[in-house]
């Protein structure tokens, strides 16, 4: 059978859009035997794959600083967080068709693999009626951007009950790329905490399925192009909390219109990834609203095993309905370069929900 990989051909300067041809390499890689396995290997065949926009960082010319993706040496294998299907196997305990990975598994963007018994990803089993797609998205690493976060500082508001800590029922949070991944997730969560949630959108679909998520008022960025005006008529009494997905313009006005002790949740900086940093002409707003501020990424929270007790917990909440997890499914052959171009797409909108790739037979 043969085999493909996909690689870096060139890097991208960091206001630079990512573009299939330019940035990305397709090649033959050999050729696979199934029946060549020695005792206790399998052979893997990637399934479905996740596009991320952290991701991005991987592709910069120029690193960022700190930041936990540096960028590919040209011509390595890009990678993703991945599930992957046996199609062959030489291990008693491994069964052709199983499906493993998903979460913070992260895989080569390669179609054939071959692995130890010993070093496979963690099988998945979703709940009945569950795609195991689920495990990429709501029950996987967008999930717990999402959950656990605003699960900690609801906790430590209820542990910490003194001046500068919001009670959050009956009041405002503002979600920014509340069609995404993560912050279709996040508008959920907060409107379970009785919180009036607005949102921003960039297409009217979008901003209709952010209403459908329970979100009581959203905006098309892309057409209402003032976001302190937007910000003005949307949420007149100001934002308590606001969770940040985008950056940029929305951000600077949005630390003006929060409210006194309000706390920013900032998971991500969409609008700045793939284009030009843009200025914050408001920070000084922060100490004015004597605002709380806290970055974060999805893996800080692997300590003391809050993430594996929530992917199940995920799963479960989208098997009985009560967690939407909406999902872009963008299906193709490895070969014909669905994945990068699925990669570039995600910087110009074309997801609702999670983006996932999944990859033809």
């Amino acid at each position: 059978m043969q085999n493909y990989k996909c690689t870096v051909k060139a890097l991208a300067a960091p206001d630079e859009q990512l573009h299939q041809e330019k940035h990305f390499a397709l090649s033959e890689c050999g050729t696979v035997d199934p029946s060549a396995l020695a005792p206790g290997e399998v052979l893997l065949r990637l399934y479905a794959a996740s596009v991320d926009p952290a991701f991005r960082a991987s592709m910069r010319a120029v690193p960022l600083e700190k930041y936990m993706l540096q960028p590919y040496a040209v011509g390595a294998c890009v990678k993703s967080f991945a599930i992957s299907k046996v199609v062959a196997s030489n291990a008693d305990n491994v069964k052709v068709g199983t499906l493993v990975g998903g979460g913070f598994n992260v895989a080569d963007w390669q179609l054939y693999s071959v692995c130890e018994e010993g070093k496979l990803p963690p099988v998945l089993s979703p709940p009945e009626g569950v795609p195991a797609t689920c495990f990429l998205g709501a029950a996987g690493m967008p999930g717990i951007a999402a959950l656990l976060p605003i699960r900690e500082l609801y906790q430590k508001q209820e542990q910490e009950q003194s001046d500068g800590y919001v009670d959050f029922t009956g009041k405002t949070a503002l979600v920014t790329g509340a069609a995404g991944a993560v912050g279709s997730l996040a508008v959920q969560l907060l409107k379970d905490l009785g919180m009036r949630v607005v949102g921003c959108a960039g297409s009217d679909e979008k901003v209709e399925f952010v209403k459908e998520l329970g979100a009581e008022a959203c905006w098309n960025y892309k057409t209402i192009t003032d976001p302190a005006a937007a910000l003005a008529e949307l949420a007149p009494d100001g934002i308590d909390l606001f969770f940040d997905n985008v950056g940029g313009s929305i951000l600077d006005a949005a630390l003006k219109h929060m409210n006194k002790h309000g706390t920013i949740l900032a998971c991500g900086a969409i609008s700045e990834y793939d284009g030009a940093a843009q200025p914050l002409n408001n920070w000084f707003y922060i100490t004015i609203n004597r605002l709380h501020v806290h970055g974060f990424i999805a893996s800080d929270f692997f300590a003391g095993g809050a993430v594996q007790a929530a992917i199940p917990e995920l799963a479960a909440r989208i098997a009985d309905g009560s967690l939407k997890a909406k999902e872009t499914i963008v299906s193709g052959k490895f070969e014909d370069g669905v994945l990068p171009q699925a990669f570039c797409g995600l910087f110009t909108g074309a997801n609702t929900g999670k983006m996932i790739i999944s990859i033809e037979e």
